[in-house]
């Protein structure tokens, strides 16, 4: 501007267009000066709110009422996702997309067996919670389950049905087989022949009322059962040592068993699926060739009636193992190897996973009710046995749980629900399995 009233000369300047001019440039600059101080003063403003801002929501009180709000929002989805269970690898990625969403600083699963969902935005705060059974609780279900199983009322009545039909045999009573055909019927020998050895009061539905005495079978003698609508043979050889000790007979060793299946043809499916209709209706498949029906019976009844008779628990067991041998190894479960003979010179007791394959399993078995017990020492089996008949069965009983649940394991958000959840999940599927009722 100056320029320009210089270039105009001193008498333009002091004329009345150079005074015009003059003061339009001036109000020019005043008005570009008064909207450069607007600006200016409305991006300070900014700033300073923006600070203001970010001061109230760092703050301590403002970061946990952030964090109240999202969790109120979370918890519920958390919580019905642990209703319906939920694999460890999916609620991982879920609980990273919720972080991201609600720009947490971490959100993830804190704790085991019984665990809280921990959200973190400086301040923590709980966004839910649940619980997953243990091997140990997991085992401790399955014992009782199992031998709940010999405490119904139908099976009961199996037993002493057998103990009657022994009882009226009379001297011939070594000799007189036993028809072993309903559903209850597997249990309920079980139940028979670990009371054969006391008196057994008969109640008038059971055709007393009559007291029984004592059924002992003499060393060396065999005891034999017609199993099934076909009457398939199965004898047992009383051993000299315990009430209890009899051989299932036409069976070897459970690691023989590997190449027994393969020599007679049968898959792990295909014998897996027998034991289980064997147990189920003491049927098997008429596709069968007679080797292998012989196989099948004498491999059932060593692993669900005389194992059971030595340790109750086993009739859980069995039935985990034989479902698991059905579902492969490609699917959670076993194959035959693993089943029988995986442990053969690795592992104390050899054999293996089925927990009764172990040597030494009968005595660690026993030791292991004496303990339970409460005895201190004196023991049918040494700590080491017992430690590694334990092992055997909480490993089974977890693998079995996670092949059952599509790999979530026994989930829910308490600890009681989670119990509740992990007694009927075994006991439905043991009541299936021995088809009954």
């Amino acid at each position: 501007m100056r320029a320009a009233a210089r270039a105009l000369g001193r008498r333009l300047l002091g004329s009345r267009l150079g005074r015009a001019l003059t003061t339009g440039a001036r109000r020019i600059r005043d008005a570009y000066r008064r909207q450069r101080d607007r600006l200016r003063d409305w991006r300070q403003r900014r700033r300073q709110q923006r600070a203001a801002r970010r001061e109230r929501e760092n703050s301590p009180r403002a970061k946990q009422q952030r964090l109240d709000l999202i969790v109120a929002r979370i918890r519920p989805r958390i919580q019905r996702l642990l209703a319906r269970g939920v694999r460890q690898l999916v609620l991982r990625p879920v609980l990273a997309g919720m972080r991201a969403w609600y720009r947490l600083t971490g959100l993830a699963e804190v704790g085991g067996p019984a665990f809280t969902v921990e959200a973190l935005l400086n301040p923590k705060a709980s966004a839910g919670g649940g619980f997953e059974l243990t091997d140990a609780e997991i085992r401790a279900i399955v014992r009782k389950q199992a031998e709940g199983l010999l405490d119904r009322a139908d099976v009961i009545d199996v037993a002493a049905r057998l103990r009657l039909i022994k009882y009226r045999a009379q001297a011939d009573a070594v000799n007189q087989s036993l028809v072993i055909q309903g559903s209850q019927d597997i249990p309920g020998v079980v139940r028979y022949l670990r009371e054969r050895g006391s008196a057994l009061q008969l109640s008038a539905a059971q055709g007393g009322p009559l007291l029984l005495p004592p059924y002992t079978v003499g060393t060396g003698k065999v005891d034999r059962y017609l199993v099934g609508p076909d009457a398939e043979p199965v004898g047992e050889q009383k051993q000299k040592r315990g009430a209890l000790n009899s051989m299932t007979m036409g069976v070897t060793k459970y690691h023989e068993l590997v190449g027994d299946l393969k020599r007679v043809g049968l898959s792990d499916m295909d014998f897996a699926m027998a034991l289980r209709a064997y147990s189920t209706n003491s049927h098997l498949p008429p596709s069968f060739t007679a080797e292998q029906r012989a196989l099948v019976r004498s491999t059932h009844w060593l692993m669900f009636v005389r194992e059971s008779v030595r340790s109750p628990a086993n009739l859980g067991y069995a039935a985990m193992t034989t479902d698991l041998l059905a579902r492969g190894p490609g699917a959670g479960g076993l194959d035959r190897t693993q089943a029988f003979a995986e442990y053969e010179g690795k592992r104390r007791g050899d054999r293996g996973r089925f927990p009764m394959s172990m040597v030494k399993a009968v005595p660690a078995a026993r030791a292991l009710k004496q303990e339970e017990a409460g005895r201190q020492k004196h023991f049918d089996a040494s700590k080491a046995d017992r430690d590694e008949l334990r092992f055997r069965e909480l490993q089974l009983g977890e693998a079995w749980a996670r092949a059952h649940t599509g790999g979530l394991g026994i989930l829910a958000a308490t600890e009681d629900e989670t119990v509740r959840k992990g007694e009927k999940l075994v006991r439905d599927f043991l009541r299936n399995f021995y088809g009954l009722t």
